[in-house]
């Protein structure tokens, strides 16, 4: 049975970044910031993706090798310090499972009782060399309800939190890694903290509490810190600096709302289906964007000249064309269509609020995606954008917008400016799936591990 909704106050611990052969000192930040939660009147506390020993093994082998407390011995511990501080405890760990590797997250409830584990199924570059991929997404239950785990890339992966969603989740705890991705020494950046997160509590209706470290554990493991706290609303209550060391605290809803998505596009997100990959070669897009109150849109196939410029494609924002590739037997209602040598996608601004439509799209191979209608949520559509690795054509608080398959913001209309907005995509981009190397955003997928319909909820 679903408990009810209540009110928790909820804490993120913020640790230092430490090697494998600092493990020992890592329990002592653990152990520090888990009293620290306590005085703060938390219910439960999040840790970092792997707190402990480390994030970065270097090898199965250097992890066998090294002096540390492993398996149940790490789980003990935990359990103690849970059990000591009467708090519900997430941390990120390493479990061993028949001779394998599995990046993990645990929880702990104030007894220190193990009550969930749940294995990352979204592996990010080197991790593919020491770990295994998870096999299930199911949200964990305890006494404030059922707490849905998930591990920092697993943020990219919109089926990972609509799986939760679907079955009843009402909270999600995050430790992460999140890796610092901005160029230059004193700059910190990553899409998840920056908007993905955002938009995902907003999505779902979910409060998030993500756990990150900061520092760096080797060159090739560096943190952005930056943890947060956010709101069912998709509001950031709380977020620690990029470089110290922070415990947040803030009182959330746990309060699960029903997902139901359709059938159709269930089949397609969950099927071993391969998906359609957009041409490597593809020539660059010159389009024109029309603001929503651009009066008599002309054709938009063919080459055009619009404002002194020949565009390959023109977009209205007003305006949907209709489909010209029919749906088949059981499959979502949507709008793909080839204009000039690109493929786009056409949904409404409703159709867009949901990750299903825009993802089933991406499946297909559209290489733009373009929303019609008043859209207010900017941070949504950088995400639809990033999570799929595709352009985005929307006009957020009526200013026509393109977003890059990055999620960073390629070109947007200044306010009241009703003149058509010109870029040039690199569609090249778009066929490029690749997050970080040996990281495709397709192949990370885990069709079995999802549950995305109430029929599977028990």
């Amino acid at each position: 049975m679903v408990q009810p909704s209540r009110t928790i106050t909820v804490a993120a611990a913020q640790l230092p970044a430490r090697p494998l052969s600092e493990a020992a000192q890592a329990l002592t930040d653990v152990a520090e910031a888990v009293a620290a939660a306590q005085h703060t009147g938390a219910d439960l506390v999040v840790l970092p993706e792997c707190c402990y020993p480390a994030y970065w093994l270097g090898s199965t082998d250097q992890y066998f090798r090294a002096n540390i407390l492993r398996g149940r011995a790490v789980e003990a511990h935990l359990a103690d310090l849970a059990r000591r501080h009467r708090i519900c405890l997430v941390a990120g760990i390493v479990h061993e499972q028949d001779g394998a590797l599995y990046d993990a997250a645990v929880l702990f409830d104030a007894s220190g009782s193990l009550v969930g584990r749940h294995c990352k199924t979204f592996l990010w570059d080197a991790e593919h060399d020491w770990y295994r991929p998870g096999a299930r997404v199911q949200p964990v239950e305890t006494g404030f309800g059922r707490i849905g785990l998930l591990i920092c890339a697993e943020g990219r992966s919109p089926e990972v939190f609509a799986s939760h969603a679907a079955q009843m989740a009402g909270l999600l705890a995050m430790p992460t890694a999140w890796v610092n991705t901005a160029d230059g020494p004193g700059r910190y950046y990553n899409p998840q903290p920056d908007f993905m997160m955002q938009a995902r509590a907003s999505e779902f209706g979910l409060p998030i509490v993500c756990a990150n470290k900061f520092g760096q554990e080797c060159d090739e493991a560096r943190f952005c810190g930056m943890s947060l706290i956010v709101s069912r609303d998709g509001r950031v209550v709380a977020k620690a600096p990029p470089d110290k060391p922070a415990v947040l605290a803030a009182r959330v809803d746990v309060k699960p709302r029903r997902l139901d998505l359709p059938k159709a596009t269930v089949q397609r997100l969950v099927d071993e289906t391969p998906p359609v990959l957009p041409p490597p070669d593809a020539p660059p897009l010159r389009v024109a964007v029309l603001p929503p109150n651009f009066e008599n849109p002309p054709q938009r196939d063919g080459s055009q000249r619009l404002g002194g410029r020949t565009a390959h494609a023109i977009v209205s924002l007003r305006h949907a064309p209709e489909p010209t590739v029919a749906d088949s037997p059981g499959r979502t209602e949507h709008q793909l269509r080839t204009v000039a040598h690109a493929k786009m996608g056409f949904v409404t601004a409703s159709q867009a609020r949901s990750f299903d439509r825009p993802r089933v799209l991406a499946l297909e191979g559209a290489q733009v995606l373009c929303v019609i209608g008043s859209f207010d949520d900017l941070a949504l559509l950088r995400t639809r954008a990033a999570e799929n690795r595709v352009f985005v054509i929307g006009a957020p608080d009526n200013r026509p917008t393109v977003i890059l398959p990055s999620g960073a913001l390629l070109a947007r209309s200044s306010a009241n400016d009703d003149q058509p907005l010109i870029v040039d995509l690199d569609l090249t981009q778009a066929a490029d799936k690749l997050v970080a190397p040996r990281t495709h955003i397709w192949s990370e997928r885990r069709c079995g591990a999802y549950c995305l319909t109430r029929d599977a909820v028990p």
